[in-house]
């Protein structure tokens, strides 16, 4: 979801990034109920373009990095009661066709923290970094879960984006956003499963310095508003059929609305 500006490259500028290649080192550590986990990962670039954030770049090598940097996340959450992390069940095991049920309450922190190409400056990248911590609660059939991120994006933008006129000086811009989501899913039957999402993002207007070096904001503050609403239906062991959509509550952003169902077939 970006803010201000488009790019060919989806980690920038100021939007969420693609899925990334790198490597996690997770650990965990199991007591009588509960426990504490911890991961830690080092990421590639989002993988667009030839290697250096060529929007031209063919299929084939869309899976290159796009740029030099590594991007480092971690995260770090506690279990209170419910089964151990570890995996080893005790106590005995859950009622008899209730396997999903885990009576628990976990509380998580998490951040990333990146580069991505600029498309205005190859030498002056985009940064960017965010930083969270969320909630998760299941009680019998329910599970309740909410979070809520802090972000920030840093890059150069070009003045006549600013100003208007021929001038391509850079300078440097800013974008804060703040996101947070609740989610509600219960087990009607073990074939059948709902939930509903409710979730918010608060961005900022992007700030900015102008010719006589002043901080301006540049563009106004976006707001998102939206429920997703699902349904997944067991048909077979292999079968699984999903309903979704996405309701956006702002006027402007309605256009979006979509409503899809998918059919998933295990072979």
């Amino acid at each position: 979801q970006g803010t201000a500006t488009v790019s060919p490259h989806s980690g920038s500028v100021f939007a969420l990034g693609r899925t990334q290649r790198g490597l996690e080192l997770w650990g965990a550590q199991g007591f009588s109920r509960g426990g504490f986990e911890w991961a830690l990962g080092l990421v590639n670039g989002n993988g667009l373009g030839g290697g250096d954030g060529d929007e031209n770049s063919t299929e084939e090598t869309q899976t290159l990095d796009n740029n030099q940097a590594k991007d480092f996340y971690w995260r770090v959450s506690w279990k209170i009661g419910g089964q151990p992390v570890d995996g080893r069940i005790r106590g005995g095991p859950p009622p008899e066709g209730k396997g999903w049920r885990d009576d628990s309450i976990r509380l998580g922190a998490f951040g990333y923290h990146g580069r991505s190409p600029s498309p205005w400056n190859r030498s002056e990248p985009e940064s960017f970094r965010r930083l969270g911590i969320d909630v998760e609660i299941g009680f019998r059939d329910l599970d309740l879960f909410g979070g809520i991120w802090w972000g920030m994006n840093r890059g150069p933008i070009p003045l006549r984006a600013i100003e208007g006129g021929g001038e391509t000086a850079l300078t440097m811009g800013r974008v804060d956003s703040r996101a947070w989501l609740v989610q509600a899913d219960y087990v009607l039957f073990p074939w059948l499963i709902g939930s509903l999402r409710y979730e918010r993002l608060n961005a900022e207007p992007l700030r900015t310095a102008g010719r006589n070096g002043r901080v301006r904001e540049v563009s106004p503050p976006d707001r998102y508003h939206r429920w997703v609403p699902h349904l997944t239906i067991l048909l077979r062991a292999n079968v699984k059929m999903t309903f979704e959509g996405i309701f956006y509550s702002e006027k402007k952003h309605q256009k979006k609305n979509v409503l899809s169902a998918f059919l998933i077939l295990a072979l």
